[in-house]
């Protein structure tokens, strides 16, 4: 696992132990969604690419994904304590009172020019996506400056724009995990083979039953 630090933000970049198989066997379940779903919309994606956003949002709740959704309930948890850890210049955190939850899952398959427009993901705490197929070319994930806004009141930095924007280097298998207010889009495909992603949004409920 790395943490790295965006701008002043953590995000989690990490590859899954996770078998050919069974990536095999989860691309094939998503292209059977993209078969079954012959109208599908766009959404905010570029009309090269499929989505079950609007159709089918609850993958977290299907037996294929549960190895997959335990693991980024871990991965998010882990992010979270980091976070809280580093931010207050605390040696060791650990989350007691709050259990994270995934509050939509979806897939994504971009054809070559497809990409997804710049965008956030309102009511979640974090947002991430997993890899099932990807390559340099394929399009990677780049986040923005979530200070954008403030950098424009120094006029020296307004002409500085080159750490503006951060991609993320992902391949098949790697599994990224950020703030779900952190503005972020995909480079549009460049590449013959299609894009496939898992994407999915967590949220930190409270343990603590209130009336």
């Amino acid at each position: 696992m790395a943490v790295i630090e965006i701008f002043p933000t953590y995000i989690q970049h990490q590859s899954l132990n996770i078998t050919d198989e069974e990536i095999k066997e989860l691309k094939q379940f998503v292209y059977d969604l993209r078969d079954k779903q012959k109208n599908y919309k766009h959404h905010f994606l570029t009309p090269n690419s499929f989505s079950s956003y609007d159709t089918n949002r609850e993958l977290h709740k299907l037996p294929i994904f549960r190895k997959l959704s335990t693991t980024f309930l871990k991965a998010a948890t882990d992010l979270a304590n980091e976070t809280i850890k580093r931010s207050n210049k605390k040696k060791e955190y650990k989350i007691k009172d709050h259990y994270a939850a995934i509050t939509a899952m979806w897939a994504n398959i971009y054809k070559k020019g497809g990409r997804v427009l710049e965008h956030i993901h309102h009511g979640s705490t974090f947002a991430g996506i997993f890899y099932l197929q990807q390559n340099e070319k394929t399009g990677q994930t780049y986040f923005v400056d979530p200070l954008e806004y403030h950098k424009m009141i120094d006029v020296g930095i307004m002409n500085q724009n080159e750490n503006h924007y951060q991609i993320a280097p992902t391949k098949t298998k790697d599994l990224v995990i950020w703030p779900a207010y952190m503005k972020h889009g995909a480079i549009p495909n460049d590449s013959d083979d299609e894009k496939v992603i898992i994407s999915y949004n967590i949220n930190f409920f409270s343990k603590v039953n209130t009336l």
